[in-house]
């Protein structure tokens, strides 16, 4: 069917009627494709952040639980008598002159209370080594705060000062017992690798930092040139007494003045020659069956 003019004109307007109702029907706040997966994005991170704190509240709980099995006993009167036994046993099978002084429990809003312990004693570094090994192996939940360790007259002796702390904490199974949980904080399992490490080394002696070796170089030295003595035994004079003639060799290597004649053997070093015939100033000499002439203020080597 053909459309004439006149409904040619009413269907545009018809059309232009509809997109305008479409652009003021159709929602103005709707998001860009870019800003949908910003918010996405930022959901996402916010789930992470709360699956993160989850688990590190769960984390915590768990520390929390491992607090209490070793805590000391929610009795503090008990805590305190039963504690310092323990800990005074332990401190008279390794130390001599031991005085445990402790002081008041101190609490903190309900949360937990603190038991605190001052050691004086003496030892040796081995016995405080195994002091502290089997300290760190009870499953107790408790600190060594400080050690004041002074050298006396043998410096295999120490002078020891021990702050210990402990805790309480409410909501652990022991009442009125000592935990006998075991101890997973120590690096090695041996005695005799805290031993090795520590009590073989002079924790008093003044530092000296570890000097570097020089390269060792092993390139073949050349030898050392075998020294000829006639070289340093010359000439200095030669004279005549009573018609007999005379010369004198100067060494210098000894600072001595051999004085010698025709027909004399003389020793120079480990050299052995003879004079067979002296000049007005040179002489002849023979070494090892040959002979050559040195003249006045020469050395002797041929």
């Amino acid at each position: 069917m053909t459309l004439n003019k006149r409904e040619k004109i009413f269907a545009a307007l018809v059309g232009v009627l509809a997109l305008a109702a479409l652009y003021w029907l159709w929602p103005s706040n709707q998001k860009s494709l870019a800003e949908l997966r910003r918010d996405y994005e930022d959901i996402s991170e916010k789930v992470k952040l709360k699956e993160d704190t989850v688990q590190n509240a769960r984390k915590a709980k768990d520390r929390l639980a491992a607090w209490q099995r070793g805590a000391l006993p929610t009795n503090i009167k008990e805590a305190a008598r039963q504690y310092n036994a323990w800990l005074s046993e332990l401190a008279h099978a390794y130390f001599k002159g031991v005085n445990i002084h402790p002081t008041a429990p101190l609490s903190h809003r309900d949360i937990y209370t603190v038991f605190r312990f001052n050691i004086k004693c003496q030892s040796s570094w081995s016995e405080l080594i195994q002091f502290m090994f089997k300290f760190y192996s009870a499953g107790h939940l408790h600190k060594i705060c400080s050690i004041t360790a002074a050298p006396l007259k043998n410096p295999t002796d120490l002078d020891l000062t021990i702050i210990i702390e402990a805790l309480s904490l409410p909501g652990s199974k022991q009442t009125d017992k000592l935990s006998t949980e075991k101890s997973n904080r120590l690096k090695f399992a041996s005695l005799d690798d805290y031993k090795k490490n520590i009590v073989d080394r002079n924790l008093f002696a003044a530092y000296s930092p570890q000097r570097e070796r020089p390269p060792v170089d092993d390139r073949p030295r050349p030898q050392p040139s075998k020294l000829d003595p006639l070289q340093f035994c010359y000439l200095t004079a030669i004279i005549e007494a009573d018609g007999i003639a005379e010369a004198w060799l100067f060494e210098r290597t000894t600072g001595e003045t051999l004085k010698v004649h025709e027909g004399e053997d003389f020793t120079v070093g480990k050299v052995k020659a003879k004079v067979n015939h002296i000049g007005y100033n040179e002489i002849e000499i023979e070494i090892d069956g040959k002979t050559h002439t040195v003249s006045y203020g020469n050395n002797l080597k041929m």
